[in-house]
C-alpha cells in the first residue's frame, strides 16, 4: 500500500466512539494495532517527503511510532493504576524521546494576530454578561470547574471556538435563545499544538500530511467520544489532560491545543472549514481574577445574544456586503445541519451573529 493510500483508509477518521462491548482501554489499544498494521504495509519503504531533507524510512517510523503507542497505553495504565504522576512523567517520556526527533514530529501551527475566536456560555436570562464572566471562570471559582476535556477539576482554562457554530456544537447545540456569545480577538500571535486534519490538497506527499500521520496516536486518544457524560470519571479525558500538562509545562514551545469537536462527524481525513477549537491553560495561579497573561492577548466585543438582537433590531436584518458574507461563508463550507440541506453559513442564524459581531468594536478584557 502506498503512503498516498494510506491517508485515504476509514480507519483513520476521527472521531470514534468506543463500542459498547468494549472499555476504552482495549479499544484504543485495537484501533492502535490497526493503525500499526497499516503503516507495516506502506510500500516502497523509503519515501521522499516535501519539506523534509532525507526521505522516510518506514520500517524504522514503525518502531518510532510502536514506541509511541506503547507510551500512552502503559500512561493510561499508571493512571488506572492510581499513579498520575507516574502517568505524566510516562507520557512526557514517550513524547520528549531522547533523540528529541518525535516532538519535531509534533504540528505546531502559528495563528497571527487578528485572529478571531467565539466564547459561548448558556444564560436564558437577558441580561448580557461582562467580558469578564465570558473569560475562563475566574480562580476564586475553582470549586465550579469540573473535569473537561483538557483540563482537571479546578484548574481554568479558555476554550473557545473558531466559529459560533462550532463551539455551539461544543455546547450540544443549546436553544438559540439561551446562550450568549462574544467575539475575542488575538492581539499577539499564537502558538498552538494542532490536532486537526488540515486540508493539504492533491499533494499527500507533503510534510503536513505526514506529520499528521505520526501523531495520529495522540489525536485519536484526544478524540473518543464519552461514553457516558453523567459519568464523575471519564477515561477519554486522560490523554488529552495528560497533554495539556505537557503544554502547560512546554509554554515556551506552546501556547495551547487546536482540536476538532468529537460532536462533528467527518467524512474525510481532512477539515474543510473552521470546525475547530482551541484551549489554552492559565499561565498564572491566583488567588482571585482572571489570568492576566490570557486576558492580554485578546480584546473582546460586547456580549450578544439572538433575543437582544431581536429585540434592538425588531427582527430586522441588516445589508452586510458580499465581501463580508464570503469571508463568513468561507469558515463554514456547505454547512448541512439538516441532512441533505446545504446553505451558506451567512444564511444560519449563527452566521447572522458572527456577522454582527464582526462588525462591533473591541476593548480590552477586564
Amino acid at each position: 500500500m502506498t503512503f498516498e493510500q494510506i491517508l485515504e483508509q476509514q480507519h483513520l477518521l476521527l472521531p470514534k466512539a468506543v463500542p459498547v462491548s468494549k472499555s476504552y482501554r482495549s479499544f484504543l489499544e485495537e484501533i492502535f494495532d490497526k493503525y500499526l498494521d497499516l503503516l507495516s504495509s506502506i510500500s516502497p519503504k523509503k519515501v521522499k517527503i516535501q519539506g523534509l531533507s532525507a526521505p522516510i524510512n518506514f520500517a524504522s517510523t514503525l518502531k518510532t511510532q510502536t514506541d509511541v503507542v506503547n507510551g500512552i497505553l502503559e500512561s493510561l495504565d499508571l493512571y488506572y493504576g492510581g499513579s498520575p504522576s507516574k502517568a505524566y512523567a510516562r507520557f512526557e517520556k514517550m513524547i520528549n524521546d531522547r533523540t528529541g526527533k518525535y516532538k519535531k514530529l509534533l504540528n505546531i501551527k502559528n495563528l497571527d494576530e487578528g485572529e478571531s475566536f467565539y466564547r459561548l456560555r448558556v444564560k436564558k436570562e437577558n441580561f448580557p454578561l461582562t467580558a469578564k464572566e465570558m473569560f475562563h471562570i475566574p480562580f476564586e471559582l475553582r470549586g465550579k470547574i469540573s473535569t473537561q476535556r483538557y483540563s482537571i477539576p479546578g484548574f481554568p482554562c479558555l476554550y473557545l471556538g473558531k466559529t459560533i457554530y462550532v463551539a455551539w456544537e461544543e455546547l450540544k447545540r443549546p436553544n438559540l435563545d439561551e446562550f450568549q456569545v462574544v467575539r475575542l480577538q488575538a492581539t499577539k500571535p499564537l502558538k498552538l499544538l494542532s490536532l486537526t486534519g488540515e486540508e493539504w490538497g492533491s499533494n499527500s506527499y507533503h510534510r503536513t500530511p505526514y506529520k499528521y500521520l505520526m501523531t495520529w496516536p495522540i489525536i485519536a486518544a484526544c478524540s473518543i467520544k464519552v461514553s457516558n457524560y453523567d459519568d464523575a470519571f471519564k477515561s477519554e479525558y486522560i490523554i488529552p489532560q495528560l497533554l495539556l500538562q505537557w503544554v502547560r509545562n512546554n509554554n515556551e514551545l506552546v501556547d495551547g491545543i487546536m482540536y476538532n469537536s468529537t460532536h462533528i462527524p467527518n467524512k474525510k481525513l481532512t477539515t474543510e472549514g473552521q470546525l475547530y477549537n482551541v484551549v489554552l491553560p492559565v499561565r498564572e495561579n491566583n488567588e482571585k481574577g482572571i489570568c492576566s497573561h490570557l486576558a492580554g492577548c485578546f480584546q473582546t466585543t460586547e456580549t450578544i445574544s439572538k433575543q437582544l438582537i431581536d429585540y434592538t433590531t425588531g427582527g430586522q436584518t441588516f445589508g452586510y456586503s458580499n465581501t463580508e458574507r464570503q469571508a463568513i461563508n468561507n469558515k463554514m463550507p456547505d454547512l448541512e445541519i439538516i441532512p441533505g440541506q446545504k446553505f451558506p453559513y451567512s444564511y444560519s442564524v449563527l452566521g447572522m451573529m458572527e456577522l454582527k459581531l464582526e462588525n462591533m468594536s473591541l476593548k480590552k478584557v477586564e
